[in-house]
């Protein structure tokens, strides 16, 4: 199996890139990518000197870790890879290989999401940290596919049962930021009319969206910046958007 061409190309696209590295007020989904890097920027902080980007698609963030030693890992037919991916999850690296192994928005592409994460552990060194994001509602999207959608607590559950210890979860554009974002992508929704003169019609209201999207994303972070990220149990997040799990591989093997 081999990650498709186009959707290979999709990934690799500058403009795909460049909103999860640089989002900018009028992008789709600038709301959430903002709020999910900033999310992830703590974790440069990380001694790792070893890094393992698995399902790495395009890269995104690789740049964020650009004084470390960064390895790419995905499916064949990803341009640039350090190790090949079978269709499985399995990786062709040794145990105990990398000090960090980052997964973003790979989660909820896999059938097996926990042999994924028990692949990751393998390939961490005893101690070493397991970056996970992924949704918690989102729209479908398949990349090729898509299979699930998390709770803050299901997902340390995962990566618990997985093998990984000191999970902490935190939430990703909530509450308020979270409404904002929904009415945002909603607009995507408003296609579909049989009539010519609907369709016409909506073609003039989204339009008009396009133009005012900057404005929202403007007012969602007047009001609502206080609910990008935040540990699970914040207050005014039972809905969310995105998480993040962070959890580390044991230094000796459970007896």
């Amino acid at each position: 199996m081999s990650l498709d061409t186009s959707l290979s190309s999709v990934l690799a696209d500058q403009g795909y890139l460049r909103e999860r590295l640089q989002p900018r007020r009028g992008d789709d989904f600038y709301l959430h990518l903002v709020d999910l890097l900033a999310a992830l920027r703590p974790i440069t902080a990380d001694p790792a000197e070893t890094v393992l980007d698995y399902g790495c698609g395009g890269s995104p963030y690789r740049r964020l870790f650009s004084q470390r030693t960064y390895h790419r890992t995905d499916l064949p037919g990803t341009p640039g890879l350090d190790h090949a991916m079978d269709e499985a999850g399995r990786v062709d690296a040794p145990d105990a290989s990398y000090e960090l192994v980052l997964c973003t928005q790979v989660l909820e592409h896999v059938r097996h999401p926990g042999a994924v994460l028990r692949e990751c552990l393998r390939l961490l060194k005893p101690g070493g940290r397991l970056v996970v994001t992924t949704h918690g509602l989102f729209e479908e999207h398949g990349c090729p596919a898509d299979f699930r959608r998390w709770t803050a607590d299901g997902l340390a559950a995962e990566m618990q049962d997985a093998g990984a210890q000191n999970v902490r979860v935190q939430k990703i554009t909530f509450g308020g930021r979270a409404w904002m974002f929904f009415m945002d992508r909603w607009s995507c929704c408003l296609t579909g009319l049989r009539s010519q003169q609907g369709r016409r019609g909506m073609q003039l209201v989204l339009g008009l969206w396009r133009r005012l999207q900057p404005a929202w994303h403007r007012l969602a972070d007047a009001l609502f910046a206080h609910q990008a990220v935040a540990p699970a149990g914040t207050a005014d997040s039972m809905i969310y958007v995105g998480l993040m799990a962070v959890g580390e591989k044991p230094t000796q093997a459970p007896e």
